[in-house]
């Protein structure tokens, strides 16, 4: 073991260079967020009532969330020491993943500059920009990112020194990281069938069948040990379990066809790079897979399976449940993609290839880092926009005290302002507008955290407002506001 730890403070100290940038890149990346103060969806739950969103936490097996946010001191919530914390350390839990595959591959040519260049394609990721834009989890999840390393590492620990107790540990980190955030389980996935892959490489049988036994024994006892943490939880706290996570389950809900049509298309989006989160630069990686496992195919055949294995994590729980997971879930992709632009391509091939491969990762990651930024600056205007339109509501209904009414808001608003991702770019006026009383909650919470309180409306009372505001302008005209039985309805479209 000490040997072991001697080997990553060796590795702290020569790529210390690499490391010193990968963090001013997180502090430019996402120093936006520190910067320049909003709220995003979900975070005015924890600001409101902390107890009632970590308490959801735990009714669907994110418990860790709940730990992390307790032993961090996180609640009541801080935003900017979450946001900070963040920055911190999710770029050196991506320097120490490098670390890792540098262990692995031991006939590698580690370089500042691989390190680099792998970092950015995971830093700049609109992926993790969404992700993190839930503030109210950006620490806990960045921190489980250094946990899934510490896990790899015991893992990778036990194997090379045919070793049972570093198991413990392992499967330790892997609950910690599931019950953050149930989405690791395709990062788990990437660590496993990396390990298997340089394993293989090795072609050492007594390392192989040690592998084996202890991935397995790993991956049982983290997914028992993740499933019994989270019913004994939900016991001692005496909150039910929830259905977030099983209705997601399209297997169980839709014909098998359809589903099967919803995956093929989910991967033709993945690979062919549509949308704000996706790049070509998977396509790239899907050729540098093929071309690798065609060339060591006879050499290696198991090597050559796991290498398209690692190549598929990002698709593991598209598979599972049917469905594309939120964008803001799919850490896999960022991860893989790196990887085999950065790890599996040979640059020593040819001095032309090399050169234009290391144009395509910093191409890739600028268009991620553009896109990334931009979302960041439309969360930023939207959340100026929402507390504009606030006071516009405030200074245009009659009574000056608000407590002892109820707000109803029919319709929606949304401020045409800046990119639009997943969650960024929408405002709190047209979120879960679908809902039984339309988008009212999330309205409530927006004017509860600029400190406008007043009451929710039920069921009925949306409906019969809904009924009247078919004769109703829609604000900001006259006769967009109507008043009843303390009841106050402002239509918005």
């Amino acid at each position: 073991m000490k040997k072991e730890l001697n080997e990553l403070k060796e590795f702290f100290s020569k790529y210390k260079t690499a490391l010193l940038i990968l963090l001013i890149s997180s502090f430019i990346i996402y120093g936006f967020k520190l910067f320049n103060y909003s709220i995003s969806i979900d975070t005015e739950r924890i600001i409101l009532d902390s107890k009632a969103l970590i308490d959801s936490w735990y009714s669907i097996g994110r418990y860790s969330l709940g730990f992390l946010k307790f032993i961090l001191g996180l609640s009541p919530f801080n935003y900017y020491v979450a946001n900070l914390i963040m920055i911190i350390i999710f770029p050196i839990s991506v320097f120490i993943m490098c670390y890792l595959i540098s262990c692995l591959n031991k006939k590698g040519n580690l370089s500042n500059l691989k390190i680099i260049l792998f970092s950015l394609l995971v830093l700049t990721s609109p992926i993790f920009c969404e992700q993190f834009n839930f503030t109210l989890q950006c620490a806990e999840v960045a921190i489980s990112f250094l946990i899934l390393d510490v896990g790899l590492f015991f893992l990778i620990f036990s194997i090379n020194n045919n070793k049972k107790w570093p198991l413990l540990i392992s499967i330790i980190s892997f609950i910690e990281c599931l019950g953050c955030y149930q989405s690791f389980a395709e990062l788990i996935a990437f660590g496993v069938f990396l390990i298997l892959f340089y394993v293989h490489n090795e072609k050492n049988k007594e390392i192989c069948k040690c592998a084996y036994i202890n991935i397995f024994i790993v991956l049982a006892g983290c997914i028992v040990g993740y499933l019994a943490v989270s019913k004994v939880v939900c016991f001692i706290l005496e909150i039910g379990h929830s259905e977030y996570l099983t209705s997601q389950i399209l297997w169980l809900n839709k014909p098998i066809l359809s589903v099967i049509r919803s995956i093929l298309a989910s991967i033709k989006r993945v690979i062919l790079g549509e949308g704000l989160f996706y790049t070509l630069g998977f396509l790239v990686a899907c050729g540098i897979s093929i071309w690798y496992s065609i060339k060591n195919f006879k050499n290696n055949k198991f090597s050559s399976i796991y290498n398209f294995f690692i190549l598929l994590c990002p698709f593991l729980l598209l598979l599972l449940l049917g469905t594309m997971q939120a964008y803001r879930a799919q850490f896999a992709y960022p991860f893989v993609m790196a990887y085999f632009i950065v790890f599996v391509f040979n640059y020593d091939y040819k001095i032309c290839f090399k050169y234009i491969m290391l144009f395509v990762a910093v191409l890739i990651s600028f268009r991620q880092f553009r896109i990334t930024e931009s979302l960041f600056m439309s969360d930023y205007l939207n959340y100026e926009y929402e507390k504009v339109l606030v006071n516009q509501i405030i200074n245009s209904i009659e009574y000056d005290k608000l407590e002892d009414k109820t707000l109803i808001f029919i319709g929606s608003k949304n401020s045409n302002i800046g990119l639009k991702g997943e969650t960024i770019g929408y405002t709190f006026f047209e979120w879960d507008n679908s809902y039984i009383i339309g988008s009212n909650g999330r309205i409530q919470s927006l004017f509860g955290i600029l400190n406008y309180n007043y009451k929710l409306p039920t069921v009925d009372e949306y409906n019969t407002a809904l009924e009247k505001a078919s004769d109703m302008n829609v604000y900001p005209l006259e006769g967009s506001i109507i008043y009843y039985d303390d009841i106050i309805v402002i239509k918005l479209s």
